[in-house]
């Protein structure tokens, strides 16, 4: 081959064609994957026309043709893992095999078989969406990714369909990359660096640092200093979250989740078996890094008013579940297990002492919390009974939440198997003050007194905390 020969046929024209002509058949492929699905075609003379005004490529009716006839053999031998010749033996004697046909009432060729099935690719497009870990750029970075397998057609309907699209994104980018740095320093055994930082009250888009900028060196295992902590005094407790349930419809929307219990349960056993495994290798890994006391685990199970599963179907799907993770936890000097469900849940409250829950933190008072102690009492014990959405507001004042506090205290009258506490699932409030202030109402009353305060209506004893 002489220099100049390989030139003309870097150039594409070698054999009298222009550039780009050898790449005919792939953007005859790709121009019918975009453009046409099963409702909609394109004339063999558009595609021609296209192809010359769009990458400057001369076509023929009958090119096209030989073109769609090489991308349906090559197809098929790519997914059958075969020759083309078999291919093209197959394709002869089963015309149904054909990927792109010929639509003899709308006279035109469709794309009407995908690699990616159209719910498929709609399935994950409204996953994204729905993910509220994901910044707006990486979501839309990632759906125009999965749209290249749909038509433009299809595209449309995905994007309008899509039932979460106006979940609230994350404006952190660096989520992604610093679950990978995490999980990385996890697999090497290797300590991270990091810096607390929070969104600015001016621009919620800056982030400032907080804690004067100080750079914290820690074990992803152990973010607290366990050893530092006296054990005679505190409970070391991990707090595990998401739960089984709320993993499940996280991963594909409270409807379809709701719906799969009854449509596909053997998919959904499957799944929950896969989330099961998960949660006990975190276990395993938070138990020989620091050796807890308790286990405080989240995993909202109903509404203000009802479980979301009925006690049947909550027995055959998540009891099972929980019973291996908790049982997990005690088998290895785990000795409390905290659950916590801000919600009605009176109904499962049998199926909790079943998978070895000690504690129901987060029982609103509208579970009848003195028919549960009556009931259960001395097989679990329930903590909660303080609504926050009646306390933690911005116009409270001391009066008003000692009020509501001391009332729900009264109204349970007991002192055993109940635990006063907002049902809020972490310690905190919205509105500062509220929290701690309540925690010296109750420790005020264990104590048989008054919270004293002083003449600026400021706490003057200390608080107490954690205590067992």
């Amino acid at each position: 081959m002489t220099k100049g020969y390989e030139d003309d046929e870097l150039n594409g024209s070698g054999r009298g064609k222009k550039r780009n002509q050898k790449m005919k058949p792939f953007l005859v492929y790709h121009y019918l994957l975009k453009h046409t699905d099963e409702h909609h075609t394109v004339k063999a003379d558009d595609i021609c026309s296209d192809m010359k005004e769009i990458y400057g490529i001369e076509a023929e009716r009958r090119g096209i043709y030989r073109d769609i006839d090489e991308i349906n053999k090559a197809i098929l031998a790519y997914e059958e893992g075969i020759s083309i010749k078999e291919a093209a033996e197959m394709i002869d004697e089963d015309d149904s095999l054909k990927n792109i046909v010929f639509d003899k009432h709308q006279k035109g060729f469709c794309m009407r078989q995908r690699h990616y099935d159209y719910t498929d690719i709609q399935l994950l497009v409204e996953s994204i969406y729905a993910s509220k870990y994901l910044s707006e750029p990486q979501a839309e970075r990632l759906i125009r990714v999965l749209c290249e397998f749909v038509s433009e057609y299809q595209e449309k309907t995905i994007r309008h369909n899509a039932i979460l699209t106006d979940r609230v994104k994350t404006k952190n980018s660096s989520v992604l990359r610093n679950i990978e740095k995490i999980d990385t320093a996890m697999e090497t055994n290797k300590k991270i660096n990091f810096k607390y930082l929070k969104y600015s009250i001016s621009d919620l888009n800056q982030q400032v640092e907080r804690k004067h900028g100080a750079i914290y060196t820690v074990s992803p295992f152990a973010l607290l200093k366990v050893n530092a902590i006296d054990r005679d005094q505190y409970f070391v407790a991990p707090f595990i979250a998401p739960g089984i349930f709320e993993k499940l419809h996280y991963l594909m929307g409270m409807e379809e989740c709701m719906i799969n219990f009854y449509d596909e349960p053997e998919a959904m056993h499957e799944l929950i078996d896969y989330l099961v495994e998960y949660e006990l290798k975190v276990a395993k890994e938070v138990i020989d890094h620091i050796h807890p006391d308790a286990l405080f685990h989240h995993d909202d199970w109903g509404s203000q008013r009802s479980s979301f599963l009925s006690p049947e179907m909550f027995d055959e799907f998540l009891l099972p579940a929980y019973q291996k993770i908790y049982g997990y936890w005690k088998a290895n000097g785990v000795e409390l297990i905290i659950h916590h469900s801000d919600s009605y849940g009176a109904n499962l409250v049998p199926s909790m002492i079943k998978m070895g829950i000690d504690i129901w933190q987060g029982c609103m008072y509208g579970n009848d919390i003195p028919n549960l102690i009556k009931t259960y009492g001395g097989q679990i014990s329930f903590q909660g009974g303080i609504d926050n959405g009646k306390v933690d507001r911005g116009d409270w004042t001391k009066e008003y939440v000692e009020t509501e506090t001391r009332k729900v205290i009264s109204e349970v009258n007991s002192k055993n198997y109940f635990i006063p506490a907002t049902v809020m699932g972490e310690p905190g409030s919205v509105f500062p003050g509220v929290y701690d202030f309540i925690t010296d109402v109750i420790d005020a009353i264990n104590r048989g007194g008054e919270v004293i305060v002083d003449e600026n209506q400021e706490v003057t004893k200390p608080m107490t905390h954690f205590e067992k």
